[in-house]
């Protein structure tokens, strides 16, 4: 959650009455668990959370995905571009001194966002592709908490479909994930050069004159830890049905 104002007092207390509003719905969760009587609150409040959080990611890829497709111009963001910063900086003097104050000593401008119009459909395609894959990725945390607080709450935390929920967000957060990137890296690469001119033009802005193809590595790691659980979860299955088996 991204939280703006015109200043850190007005960002701060925005940002309080934000998460004064989230402790109000945990409240009234707490509350509509413990008036059902439910076998266990936190399982039921965690569930219904995650729920939440898949409606809210599903709304917000209809809205923004339907805006892609219908608006005259196309926002992205972290497109790369090549610039130089507008004055000199110590860091660019050879016989520049570090300064003693709080002071700019160096920087670099390496990416913008941008609203193009009359963008290719080629890169629109990428760019729906890849927000579409984002969103299925978002949401895939919110399934998975959700339905295994379902087969907990039944009294059975390891029944059989637990280990193939897991195994199966592994695979959709692996490569929706990493393709997402993928597919969003090129489309903006593809973006840069489409709408600004080359870096040996001499302008002030252009494209980049490498590509650089973002590979994410937090994918991975997702899925092993999924992975993992879901070998956890079946050798608990199979405890399960042997205890069962011997009652």
């Amino acid at each position: 959650m991204t939280v703006a104002w015109t200043d850190l007092g007005g960002a701060l207390i925005v940002g309080a009455v934000g998460a004064l509003i989230i402790g109000l719905v945990f409240a009234a969760l707490v509350w509509d668990a413990r008036r059902r009587r439910v076998g266990s609150v936190l399982l039921d409040v965690t569930g219904a959370v995650a729920r939440i959080w898949v409606a809210l990611v599903v709304v917000g890829a209809v809205f923004g995905l339907i805006s892609l497709v219908v608006s005259p111009t196309t926002s992205i963001t972290d497109v790369p571009i090549t610039t130089a910063w507008p004055s000199a900086l110590p860091c660019q003097s050879s016989g520049g001194t570090m300064p003693s104050a709080t002071a700019l000593y160096c920087g670099t401008i390496d990416s913008a966002s941008l609203e193009v119009a009359g963008l290719g459909a080629d890169v629109r395609s990428l760019i729906f592709v890849g927000g579409l894959l984002a969103y299925v990725t978002a949401a895939t945390p919110g399934v998975l908490v959700s339905v295994p607080c379902r087969i907990a709450a039944a009294g059975r935390p390891f029944a059989r479909r637990a280990p193939r929920w897991l195994l199966t967000s592994a695979v959709v957060v692996l490569i929706g994930g990493t393709a997402s990137e993928v597919l969003l890296s090129i489309a903006r690469y593809l973006t840069s050069h489409e709408v600004l001119p080359d870096a040996s033009s001499g302008a002030a802005i252009s494209a980049p004159v490498t590509f650089q193809l973002i590979i994410p590595i937090w994918p991975i790691g997702c899925a092993l830890g999924l992975a993992a659980l879901a070998v956890i979860f079946r050798y608990g299955s199979r405890m399960q049905r042997d205890t069962e088996g011997l009652v």
